[in-house]
């Protein structure tokens, strides 16, 4: 009686064996229908090329994008920044974070470059460090390497 309460009056609940198949369609039509299409990125033209200069300098992992990427992205004019991933954890029992962020540049010639940061606190005296990879499963697995729960 409580669950008629919530949902409405009494006069408004199936009576016992009266239930309708409309409820199950309904749940069945939003359970199969497909997913929303995400929203078009939106690039920012805000000195883009040296954005990405700046991010790829401040990158302390070895095997980071070289010289052909760098290349690359002197010719960005506009570019977008997505946080992907933040999280909180213990590591070695300290409190360490990690943060992952996308940055998209639209280069002159219509093709996208994608950067991925990872930015964490896992290190031996807890400093802030930057670690730069050219996909985001390399950047994953260097997450997971150091936490081993992401």
């Amino acid at each position: 009686m409580a669950a008629v309460r919530l949902a409405g009056s009494f006069s408004d609940a199936p009576a016992f064996g009266d239930e309708s198949p409309h409820g199950d369609l309904e749940i069945l039509t939003v359970l199969m229908s497909a997913p929303p299409v995400p929203a078009p990125r939106t690039y920012a033209p805000d000195n883009s090329a040296d954005h990405a200069r700046r991010v790829l300098r401040r990158a302390e992992n070895s095997d980071r994008p070289g010289e052909e990427t760098a290349r690359l992205l002197r010719a960005a004019f506009a570019h977008h920044i997505t946080q992907i991933f933040g999280r909180q954890c213990r590591v070695d029992g300290r409190d360490a974070g990690f943060t992952l962020y996308e940055h998209a540049f639209l280069l002159l010639d219509g093709s996208e470059v994608c950067l991925w940061e990872v930015e964490h606190t896992a290190t031996p005296d807890g400093r802030h460090m930057c670690e730069v990879y050219g996909d985001e499963h390399a950047a994953r697995q260097a997450m997971e390497s150091r936490t081993r729960i992401c």
